[in-house]
């Protein structure tokens, strides 16, 4: 459902997938997105996996056994590879929190969405906008803009 919203957007000919491996920089940073997007031209590196240096956006839901890795470890590592934007889906919080503009391995800008509310990214290059389903055991829904 994450990666949905992104067709629509950039269209089927978009590098979309989920559950893939991508080595991120630091030791023991290969991490499996629940949704990623590359950009046009992206590659693949020597060992047949995506470049980080090639993503743009990464979602995921962030399960209650692992929050602290994904708001943790998992988000350090997608600022140092200066992915634009890391949208994490909390359904034990009942919130959605959008990181962009990473610096010097963190995020400079953290928004919080509570449940229900929209997540808005039209201020990024993904360009989406929308409403957080209802069913807290699924991840946030965006939609294209027109």
């Amino acid at each position: 459902m994450i990666l949905w919203a992104p067709e629509g957007r950039f269209g089927r000919q978009a590098t979309l997938f989920s559950d893939v491996r991508i080595d991120f920089p630091g030791p023991r940073n290969g991490f499996c997105p629940d949704g990623a997007k590359t950009g046009d031209g992206a590659q693949k590196d020597d060992s047949v996996r995506w470049r980080y240096e090639d993503v743009e956006f990464v979602a995921g839901v962030v399960p209650k056994d692992t929050a602290r890795n994904d708001y943790g470890p998992e988000r350090t590592a997608y600022a140092l590879a200066e992915v634009p934007v890391y949208l994490a889906a909390d359904p034990c919080a009942r919130k959605c929190r959008l990181f962009t503009h990473p610096r010097n391995g963190t995020y400079v800008s953290d928004t919080s969405v509570d449940h229900g509310g929209e997540v808005d990214m039209t201020a990024t290059h993904v360009g989406l906008c929308g409403p957080r389903p209802q069913d807290r055991r699924l991840p946030p829904r965006v939609t294209p803009l027109a």
